[in-house]
């Protein structure tokens, strides 16, 4: 694993991804609220996928600088316009 990627265990003990929420019962049980858990967990999923795809676009840059062949541009070319499509959903207003 490279120094710029997270994992979901990373996520976690720097506490950026909090736990599920604990409530005390008063018969000595306790509650646990997953959702906003679960709201952050698949926030943290989403970028964790969209970090990959900039880390692959660095990757086929540096291919395509070595290479300098077609192939490798097209597919530097095919990575910026998956990123164009996600950031475009991600700047549109809803």
């Amino acid at each position: 694993m490279n120094a710029e990627s997270t994992t979901f265990g990373d996520a976690v003990r720097s506490q950026r991804l909090e736990p599920p929420v604990l409530r005390p019962t008063r018969r000595g049980g306790v509650i646990l609220f997953f959702e906003p858990y679960r709201r952050r967990l698949e926030e943290f999923r989403r970028h964790a996928e969209d970090d990959a795809e900039w880390t692959r676009l660095r990757r086929l840059v540096e291919e395509a600088a070595t290479w300098r062949d077609p192939e490798s541009l097209a597919a530097v070319e095919a990575c910026i316009a998956r990123l164009k499509e996600t950031i475009r959903g991600e700047w549109e207003p809803e």
